[in-house]
């Protein structure tokens, strides 16, 4: 590797980086070159041109020698609009093809009439427009020494997006690193592993939030997502309530026969996302549903409209708190303060202790594991918010 000897710093770990453009490289095997040569002719043509003896005059073949343009003011025009029209279509997650749409095509003739669109331009200028975002969070990455790791669940149910958290310029940024396969085909561990490696973060991560699966096995400290946890708790403690199963049933039938009826008629379809909000929903509707019910469904007594707003007020509390965790200024020194106060709260409850008393167990379980990490004591602690 002599002769790239002066345009790299050796790290004492065996790896190397770049003086040029601080990119770092992997720990080479029997003094392999592939990587560095592959790093210079792509990114530093002018130092690879001088490594090899090249003039910079000397003509390459017309294949690989991209064509020479005259910078004029319409090629730099030209180019800007193609990296527009690609980050348009990255940014907004558009297909590719729709510049090849007549649609399309009609709207360049008519808003920039003298751009000569060429549909060929867009495999290079999408790769490139990705090599260099790429290149931006790696350069970010390398002034961090501390990040988090986020899993959460992509569009796809089958994969998982991997998203970096770190500070910038005090405020927290996040940027997605890449997307694995959840599948028992492929191995989503290693699939993450190789993404943490690539960008050099296995040393400086400081927690990773699983949500949507608990099958991953990583070598670094797992966290649950919080939100999810609490809904396990509500399930656990509805259970046990007996008269819970027959109301849910009951309002769940309307939704049902609701939801029938929208798509025969063309009517958007409601999502009804949680048990609060279905029963909440229910009640701000007790009259329309209780003269929908006389006949056709099956009726809801005044008992089960109680156990509806014995369910509302259980689940209130807990409604809160999610919305406070997925906030954005929400950090993780409030999650120890946050169990508390909800088993506090749920404790205070004199209707239904049978319902709140097992969704406090299971909190509970929840607080001793946060409670026996040091990462979350420390946060708290040095929270002013939680001062006494």
């Amino acid at each position: 590797m002599g002769k790239y000897s002066k345009y790299l710093e050796y790290l004492e770990d065996g790896k190397m980086r770049c003086l040029i453009c601080q990119h770092t490289f992997s720990k080479q095997k029997d003094s392999c070159t592939t990587v560095l040569n592959y790093h210079f002719k792509k990114k530093h043509q002018k130092e690879w041109n001088d490594i090899n003896g090249i003039c910079d005059d000397e003509e390459e073949p017309a294949a690989k020698h991209p064509r020479a343009t005259a910078n004029s003011p319409e090629d730099v025009r030209a180019s800007k609009i193609n990296r527009a029209f690609m980050q348009l279509v990255a940014g907004a997650s558009l297909p590719v093809n729709l510049l090849e749409h007549p649609a399309w095509k009609n709207f360049c003739k008519v808003a920039i009439p003298k751009f000569q669109f060429n549909s060929l331009f867009q495999q290079s200028e999408l790769q490139s427009l990705y090599i260099e975002y790429e290149s931006k969070i790696r350069h970010d990455l390398l002034k961090v020494w501390h990040v988090s790791i986020g899993i959460d669940e992509w569009a796809d149910s089958e994969q998982r997006g991997v998203v970096v958290f770190y500070l910038e310029h005090n405020q927290w940024t996040h940027r997605v690193l890449g997307i694995v396969e959840n599948s028992p085909e492929k191995n989503a561990e290693e699939q993450i592993e190789d993404i943490l490696q690539s960008f050099d973060l296995k040393g400086k991560i400081c927690s990773v939030i699983v949500r949507g699966s608990k099958t991953f096995k990583l070598d670094f400290p797992l966290f649950e997502c919080l939100e999810n946890n609490l809904n396990f708790a509500i399930n656990e403690g509805f259970d046990k309530l007996s008269t819970f199963q027959n109301v849910y049933d009951k309002i769940q039938d309307i939704v049902d026969r609701k939801e029938e009826t929208s798509e025969q008629f063309g009517v958007e379809k409601i999502r009804w996302m949680t048990i609060h909000d279905l029963f909440e929903r229910a009640l701000q509707l007790r009259e329309v549903i209780n003269f929908l019910t006389e006949e056709n469904i099956h009726k809801i007594t005044s008992s089960d409209w109680d156990t509806a707003e014995s369910v509302v007020s259980i689940l209130q509390p807990i409604v809160d708190s999610t919305v406070l965790i997925q906030k954005s200024g929400m950090t993780s020194s409030a999650i120890i303060p946050l169990c508390k106060v909800l088993i506090r709260e749920l404790h205070d409850m004199k209707e239904n202790p049978n319902v709140s008393e097992p969704i406090v167990k299971q909190i509970e379980v929840e607080l001793k594991q946060y409670e026996s990490n040091e990462f979350l004591q420390f946060g708290m602690m040095l929270d002013v918010r939680f001062k006494v």
